[in-house]
């Protein structure tokens, strides 16, 4: 069986702990998109309910697999979980404030900027890596403004969902703007999840091995 090069934290939890941790991790996710789903105007509450309780026992089994094997593919089934529920998220808060044509083509955007930043490292590695490392640690001033705006987006967004779950905000006028910005921030932060773990991922592929010899020779020729 092949195995990842990076060893994994949860690798090394006894099994209990890493039950626990992903129950509550995908339990928590699946909660806040079924409580979004039921929050006015309401987004078919009964499929995304189903959707929810698959990708939470989706997101243990893929955590369980990982503790067990030490490997690749689980590994990436625990991120593309978290990413399709932080996707299901911000498509929510989209359809708030969007409909007909508008709605579906600001889904469809939604959806290939997050197909386009999973599939990054292979399209192209250097790119990838370069956006990967402005992420994790900045060196242009153009990077430092991107991930402060990045993170107060995303983080607005979430902080603005979790309000409009706890309050009826369909009461409001002003419901159609925190939708658009919880929309907005949720977007952000799948998008910069999505292509910083896929990333990670790419750099961890049990098939790097070959290609890592072989690519250094080519980028010294």
């Amino acid at each position: 069986m092949v195995t990842s090069h990076r060893q994994w934290p949860i690798e090394t939890w006894p099994i209990w702990k890493v039950i626990g941790w992903a129950l509550l991790a995908n339990g928590g996710l699946a909660l806040l998109l079924v409580f979004s789903a039921l929050t006015p105007p309401l987004f078919a509450p009964q499929v995304i309910g189903g959707i929810s309780v698959a990708l939470a026992g989706l997101g243990v089994a893929c955590a369980l697999w990982s503790r067990v094997s030490h490997g690749w593919w689980p590994r990436l089934g625990v991120g593309a979980v978290t990413c399709a529920f932080l996707l299901g998220i911000a498509l929510r808060s989209w359809s708030a404030v969007a409909g007909g044509l508008l709605l579906t083509s600001v889904m469809a955007l939604t959806i290939v900027l997050t197909a386009l930043a999973w599939g990054l490292p292979a399209i192209s590695d250097s790119l990838s890596t370069r956006i990967w490392r402005e992420q994790s640690a900045p060196r242009s001033a153009i990077g430092r403004s991107v991930l402060r705006w990045g993170l107060g987006l995303g983080m607005g967004g979430v902080g603005v969902l979790g309000a409009v779950i706890g309050t009826s905000l369909s009461r409001s006028g002003s419901s159609n703007i925190i939708y658009l910005f919880a929309g907005l921030g949720m977007t952000v932060v799948t998008v910069l999840m999505a292509q910083g773990y896929s990333h990670r991922m790419w750099e961890d592929r049990p098939w790097a091995t070959g290609e890592g010899s072989s690519n250094k020779g080519g980028d010294g020729a």
